[in-house]
């Protein structure tokens, strides 16, 4: 799943900067949208993909010993 994701974001970034400069768009601004574009998608693969956690529930509040509350 990680290389899956790894590559997704890697073809998605070269992909996203050649249609930028084809569309005008100086070649530094094209690759800084689409590395900003790519962090934002290798976050999300990662976090939902490589390492999905469980919801925890609902929060609770714990009482700890030694810990007084006022």
């Amino acid at each position: 799943m990680y290389i899956g994701v790894v590559c997704s974001v890697g073809f998605a970034d070269v992909v996203m900067t050649k249609f930028l400069v084809e569309a005008a768009i100086s070649p530094w601004l094209s690759k800084s949208i689409a590395t900003l574009v790519g962090l934002f998608l290798n976050f999300a693969g990662r976090r939902y993909l490589v390492f999905p956690e469980s919801p925890s529930g609902p929060w609770k509040y714990q009482d700890k010993p030694g810990l007084e509350v006022q």
